[in-house]
């Protein structure tokens, strides 16, 4: 916090602060100052005021209340207004711009986990959850609103204005409910930290269902070994199969499926050729490694708060491999408050379909998703 406080963001934004207490002292020169500060410090922040439709909306805030307002006192090219009024609504709309610098200046190039911390020091952790929605929702609003206008602008000549401007607004107001009720309908999806410790308290609150994803040799047993760490720790309950690599020699290999809470190994593939069990491309599955992990699993999932598995591939997409003793588990009402998955990034695409299909219980939960 102390170290913030010494930082050029914190100037900058004193600097803005103190302009809007004093603004209406000097309310030209304060702007003029602040801009240039904000020009020097982060001129990138300022892109928003490039756009023409921000500046039209300002002049019409400023503008439409003198006029239509209070008795007028004044005259500007032989249009009546009200003095009084326009200085207010002046002041307001520069303090309104002010302020935007301000917000501009203390978000600019922060990333989701440093205001996520920043929230959670305030006392407010569902700042991920809002922010998730939000990152949702903006775009398809935003999308629904540039259609319509593009809509509006090509037919309001071949009938009246008004008319027009009611089926527009009509036409809107069904997409946002439609908009609703589909976002009711899926589950929300944020970004969650990769500090252990980050992501524990992300999901306290909300049993989710987090996804971790990334290329082999990305580091995805490491982090989980480090989450199991952290979870422990704090006195957390954490079970589930850990999925261990295992070198057979030059060019060959074996994935092995440990039990977190035991510490229990059995192989589940590899890449040499055995007697007994069953091939999916390159990889040879060993003739008891699912009934195994089955086993596993179901002692592992019951009066957990965390369960992982690590990893659901091909085979379950088809609702082979751990699939059956999934099923079983996440089918009864008491299943773990947060559960985990590792997922290649070529099955992501099919994974909506998979949950909902073989486990409709996790895919209505909200979702955390982890790109290692």
């Amino acid at each position: 916090m102390f170290k913030w406080l010494k930082s050029r963001r914190a100037r900058v934004t004193f600097a803005l602060f103190l302009a809007i207490l004093t603004l209406n002292y000097h309310p030209w020169l304060i702007p003029l100052l602040s801009f240039g500060l904000v020009f020097v410090t982060y001129p990138q922040t300022l892109r928003p005021l490039k756009n023409w439709k921000f500046w039209i909306t300002i002049v019409l805030l400023v503008i439409l209340i003198p006029i239509f307002g209070r008795q007028p006192d004044a005259h500007f090219w032989k249009i009546p207004y009200n003095e009084t009024l326009l200085h207010q609504t002046s002041l307001m709309a520069i303090r309104g711009i002010l302020v935007f610098l301000l917000f501009q200046v203390l978000t600019w190039e922060l990333h989701q986990s440093q205001l996520s911390a920043f929230f959670r020091r305030l006392g407010i952790p569902q700042f991920d959850r809002i922010y998730g929605v939000s990152k949702e929702t903006v775009p398809k609003a935003k999308s629904i609103l540039q259609a319509r206008y593009g809509e509006f602008k090509t037919n309001r000549r071949r009938a009246g204005t008004l008319g027009q401007i009611i089926d527009l607004f009509t036409h809107i107001l069904a997409d946002f409910v439609r908009l609703a009720d589909s976002l009711s309908q899926t589950p929300t999806q944020m970004t969650g930290s990769r500090d252990p410790a980050v992501l524990i308290q992300q999901v306290q609150t909300v049993p989710s269902l987090i996804i971790l994803t990334g290329e082999s040799g990305s580091g995805k047993t490491t982090w989980l070994t480090r989450l199991i760490t952290t979870l422990l720790e704090a006195n957390i309950s954490v079970d589930g199969l850990l999925s261990l690599r295992e070198n057979r020699g030059e060019n060959h290999w074996r994935q092995v499926n440990q039990r977190i809470a035991t510490g229990e190994r059995h192989a589940l593939n590899t890449t040499e050729a055995i007697s007994g069990g069953f091939s999916v491309g390159k990889y040879s599955f060993y003739p008891d490694a699912f009934d195994w992990a089955s086993q596993q699993l179901s002692e592992a999932a019951p009066g957990q708060e965390w369960v992982i598995l690590d990893e659901i591939g091909p085979l379950e997409m088809q609702g082979e491999g751990y699939m059956p003793a999934l099923m079983e588990i996440f089918s009864v009402r008491q299943i773990p408050s947060q559960v985990l998955i590792t997922v290649r990034p070529g099955l992501l695409d099919e994974l909506d379909t998979f949950l909902q299909k073989y486990l409709p219980g996790l895919h209505r939960r909200p979702r955390v998703m982890i790109r290692m």
